[in-house]
C-alpha cells in the first residue's frame, strides 16, 4: 500500500480561509497565527489538531494534575476566570505578534477555571501565566490601581501617554480589591465608548488584569471603573502627538517586480495595525475560535497588500515584516517616522526554497472560501490574490453541506467542481472540491480531482439536518469518489477520525491533511 501525506507549503492563511464554524467539530486547538520561520511545519489553523490527538490522561485524573500537585481553590478557578476574561479581550482587540501564545494562555486558564478535562496543572499555570504578563509588560503600558472602601487610586504617580491624534492605544490596569469583600469589575474610557472591559471577579486582597482602549482627546482622558451600582474614575494623563504615515512597496527578490504580500506593521507602541483592500473585512480581521464559541472571535495580526500600501501610525520606530508562505523567509524591515511625517520604504522578499525546482508543489487542500457566517461565498478572485501572496500553487476550495435550525446551504458555490479555468494559470491553479463530512466523525473527507460532488455531501442530523442518518460510511463515499477519478484525503488529522486505520488498510486513504510523524510510520505500518 502506498500512503501519501501532504506536507502543506502553505498553513500561512489557514486561519483565513480553512477554519470550520465551532458546532462542525466537537474539539479543536487554538489559533496559530505568528509568522512561521521554518521549511516543514505542522499545518495549522483555527481549527487545528482535535484534542483526540493529545496524550490521554488517565480516568481517575481528567485535570491533567499528579496526585501530589496541589488542587485549585475556589479562588483559584475566580481568578483564572478573570484572567481569561482579560485575554480574551487582548485577543479581541488589541492583536499583537503573541496573539498565538494570548490565545493559547487563555485557553489553559479557561479549562482550569470550568475543571475541564486536559487542564495543566495549577503551578504550571501560574508559572506560564507570569512569563506572559512578563510579555505582555513588554508590549503594553502597564498600570497599577487600587479599589479601596472609599475610594479608587493609582498605587504610583503616573507619566502622561503619547497617543497619536485620530488613533487610540491600549494599556492595562491591574486593579488591586483593597477591600474585605469579592469585587466585580469593569471598566470603559469614555473616548472609545464602543469598548467596555469584561467584568472580572477579584477575591479581597488580590488583583486582576483590565484592558482599556484610550484614545488623545480629551488630553485628560477619565477612566471610569464600575462595580455593581458604585462608579468611580480615574484621571490619565495623555500627551497627543501627529500622527505619522508609512507607504511602502513590495518587490519580489528574483525579479524585481511587485508583489502582493501577508503583511505585519507594528508601531511604536508595539501595536499591530492594518490596512490593504481588506483592512475593513471582518472575513479578513478576525476569526471565530473554535474551541471556544462562547469567545467568540480573535483579531488575525497581519494584512494583505498587493504590490504596496499606505498606513498611519504612531511616530518613532516601526518595524514592518514581509510574509509569503513557506518558500520565502520573512523580511523585517525597521524604520523611523517623525509626527507629522511621510516615510517610504521598500521591502524585497528573499526565496528560502523553489520547492517546484526540486519537484514540489506548494499545496492547500483544503480551504472553504467565504465569510466567517459560513454561509456567504467570498469572491474567488479575492482568494486568487491571497494564494498569490501567499506563493501557493495550487489551491483547493472545498464545498460543503451544513443544515442549522435557521438555515442551510451547500457553501463554498462559486464554481462547478473541478478546475476554475478563470483563476488559473501556468504558475498558479484554483480548484473547487469537496469536503465529505459525518457527524459520528467517521472521519472527515477532502475529495479533490472531482468532476461532480459525491452525495449526499454530509451525514447525520448535527450536519444534514433531524431528518437525517449518518450513514453510508466513508468507504462508500470513497469508492464514489474513486469512480469518477477522485483522490480521497482524511482531514484534520488523526484524533477522532475513527475509519482512517480502516480506510489505510483496505488502500482507500490517499492523503492526510495534517498528521504527526508517528502516527504517519504507524500507519506505513498498517
Amino acid at each position: 500500500m502506498a500512503l501519501l501525506c501532504f506536507v502543506s507549503l502553505y498553513g500561512a492563511t489557514a486561519e483565513q480561509v480553512s477554519a470550520h464554524p465551532p458546532e462542525f467539530h466537537r474539539k479543536s486547538a487554538a489559533v496559530k497565527q505568528l509568522p512561521v520561520k521554518r521549511s516543514v511545519v505542522k499545518f495549522s489553523s483555527l481549527n487545528s489538531l482535535p484534542e483526540d490527538s493529545m496524550p490521554e490522561k488517565s480516568p481517575q485524573n481528567l485535570s491533567g494534575q499528579e496526585p501530589s500537585e496541589q488542587q485549585p481553590s475556589e479562588q483559584d478557578r475566580l481568578l483564572a476566570m478573570g484572567q481569561y476574561k482579560f485575554l480574551a479581550d487582548l485577543a479581541r482587540r488589541c492583536p499583537l505578534r503573541i496573539q498565538t501564545q494570548v490565545l493559547d494562555h487563555l485557553l489553559d486558564e479557561h479549562r482550569l477555571a470550568t475543571q475541564a478535562p486536559l487542564s495543566c496543572t495549577l503551578n504550571e499555570l501560574l508559572n506560564n501565566r507570569a512569563k506572559l504578563r512578563e510579555e505582555l509588560r513588554q508590549r503594553i503600558v502597564t498600570l497599577s490601581a487600587s479599589w479601596h472602601r472609599d475610594q479608587l487610586s493609582w498605587n504610583a504617580p503616573v507619566a502622561p501617554l503619547i497617543v497619536a491624534k485620530g488613533m487610540t492605544r491600549f494599556v492595562i490596569v491591574d486593579m488591586q480589591n483593597a477591600t474585605d469583600a469579592p469585587l466585580t469589575i469593569a471598566a470603559a474610557s469614555p473616548a472609545v465608548p464602543e469598548f467596555v472591559s469584561s467584568a472580572v471577579i477579584i477575591p479581597p486582597g488580590s488583583s486582576q488584569p483590565l484592558l482599556l482602549e484610550i484614545a488623545a482627546e480629551p488630553a485628560e482622558p477619565k477612566l471610569i471603573f464600575t462595580a455593581g451600582e458604585l462608579t468611580r474614575t480615574l484621571a490619565l494623563p495623555v500627551s497627543m502627538v501627529a500622527p505619522s504615515r508609512l507607504r511602502a512597496k513590495l518587490l519580489d527578490g528574483e525579479t524585481g517586480s511587485s508583489t502582493a504580500a501577508r503583511i505585519w506593521v507594528e508601531g511604536s507602541d508595539r501595536q499591530l495595525r492594518m490596512a490593504g483592500p481588506f483592512a475593513q473585512n471582518r472575513s479578513f480581521t478576525e476569526k471565530p475560535v473554535v474551541l471556544l464559541p462562547a469567545m467568540g472571535v480573535a483579531r488575525v495580526p497581519f494584512f494583505y497588500a498587493d504590490g504596496s500600501f499606505e498606513i498611519d501610525v504612531p511616530p518613532g520606530s516601526t518595524s514592518v515584516t514581509l510574509e509569503r508562505g513557506f518558500e520565502h523567509d520573512l523580511v523585517t524591515e525597521t524604520i523611523d517616522v517623525p509626527a507629522g511625517e511621510t516615510r517610504d520604504l521598500t521591502i524585497v522578499s528573499r526565496r528560502l526554497l523553489n520547492a517546484k525546482e526540486k519537484g514540489w508543489v506548494s499545496g492547500d487542500t483544503h480551504i472553504h472560501w467565504v465569510t466567517n457566517a459560513w454561509n456567504v461565498d467570498l469572491p474567488l478572485s479575492d482568494l486568487a490574490f491571497v494564494q498569490r501572496a501567499e506563493d501557493l500553487r495550487v489551491a483547493n476550495n472545498l464545498t460543503l453541506l451544513h443544515r442549522t435550525p435557521i438555515d442551510a446551504f451547500i457553501k463554498p458555490s462559486q464554481a462547478p467542481m473541478g478546475p476554475v479555468v478563470t483563476m488559473s494559470d501556468p504558475e498558479y491553479h484554483i480548484e473547487m472540491a469537496e469536503e465529505y463530512r459525518n457527524q459520528n466523525l467517521y472521519g472527515h473527507l477532502c475529495f479533490l480531482n472531482l468532476k461532480w460532488l459525491v452525495l449526499p455531501i454530509g451525514t447525520g442530523p448535527q450536519i444534514a439536518g433531524d431528518d437525517s442518518l449518518d450513514y453510508p460510511i466513508n468507504k462508500t463515499a470513497i469508492l464514489q469518489a474513486r469512480e469518477q477519478g477522485g483522490i480521497s484525503i482524511e482531514a484534520h488529522g488523526v484524533g477522532a477520525n475513527h475509519e482512517l486505520p480502516l480506510n489505510a488498510v483496505h488502500g482507500l486513504t490517499d492523503s492526510l491533511d495534517q498528521i504527526e510523524p508517528d502516527d504517519y510510520y504507524r500507519l506505513l505500518d498498517c
